[in-house]
């Protein structure tokens, strides 16, 4: 089950799946609509792209490194507070839970990124 991603209020949801690939080369294998127009990119062109192939690459190194702490644990990590730029160059956080997606032998083979929007502070 993908549980999406959402932005503070109404809209679309926005989830994120990640495959498990070499530690090195994690790449997201679907998305929503919300989450490609945020990353400057389209549901169907997401698959094989990268954290740094999208608006958000500043943040990439940051993000696969949780990405790898959910990986070598097995554990989720819930509650990350994170910075975020869409490809129109607005800035706004997020709090993301990140949880790792097992085979039927328990084997994490992925993750599963799930994301609120925060509204606006001040």
């Amino acid at each position: 089950m993908i549980v999406p991603r959402l932005r503070h209020g109404p809209g679309d949801g926005n989830g994120e799946v990640r495959p498990l690939g070499p530690l090195r080369k994690t790449r997201y294998l679907a998305c929503n609509a919300l989450f490609a127009s945020d990353g400057g990119t389209t549901t169907h062109e997401i698959a094989g792209k990268r954290d740094r192939d999208l608006a958000w690459a500043e943040f990439a190194e940051k993000f696969v490194g949780d990405d790898r702490e959910v990986i070598e644990s097995g554990e989720p990590k819930l509650g990350i507070r994170e910075s975020v730029v869409n490809a129109k160059g607005r800035r706004f956080e997020v709090i993301t839970d990140k949880v790792p997606l097992r085979d039927d032998a328990g084997q994490v083979i992925g993750i599963i990124g799930v994301s609120l929007e925060l509204p606006p502070s001040g």
